[in-house]
């Protein structure tokens, strides 16, 4: 019975959440999505890696706005490493609680959290996969998420996540309000 209440609670706090998130979205400015792909530009791919995807983007002004850019390099043929950074509350929403501490571990991967730059987020890896990901709310605004496929681990993303302007992605935050 009690497990029915806190599922009631999660599930009615949840739909609130998402109701807000979608109110603020539709009254906040996104950051244009070259803006955006300004923080991309500067990244190099690592060592022995190139650029398969330069760095594009979308802007969408409707009822929900949002805004995105991403990059992609390769390595060979079964390694790859994306980077998207999103404006939009809608999307910041289910990870509101990355910034607390926490860890898990299992034969099948591992989740923990990470701090890049000052920023707290959560780094995940599944073995079987040898897929990866970084995510870092940013500003309270700014989803920020760094994908590896193909390795053994994301030390790759994780340079690379020191490498991107965070601060400078933070201050675009008090642009689109």
């Amino acid at each position: 019975m009690l497990q029915r209440k806190i599922h009631l609670h999660l599930g009615t706090a949840g739909a609130i959440l998402m109701v807000l998130a979608t109110a603020l979205t539709i009254w906040a400015e996104p950051v244009h999505f070259k803006e955006l792909m300004a923080i991309l530009a500067p990244i190099e791919p690592p060592q022995g890696w190139e650029v398969s995807q330069k760095p594009k983007g979308t802007t969408l002004k409707s009822p929900v706005q949002i805004s995105e850019a991403e990059v992609e390099f390769r390595a060979g043929d079964q390694k790859t490493v994306e980077i998207r950074i999103i404006d939009s509350v809608a999307a910041m929403m289910p990870y509101v609680g990355l910034t607390q501490q926490m860890e898990m571990e299992s034969s099948e991967g591992y989740m923990k959290s990470i701090e890049i730059q000052g920023f707290k987020g959560m780094e995940n890896f599944k073995h079987r996969d040898k897929r990866g990901e970084i995510i870092l709310p940013v500003a309270g605004r700014f989803l920020v998420t760094l994908t590896v496929t193909g390795m053994d681990n994301t030390e790759v993303i994780k340079g690379l996540a020191g490498k991107l302007d965070l601060k400078k992605l933070a201050a675009l935050a008090a642009k689109g309000k």
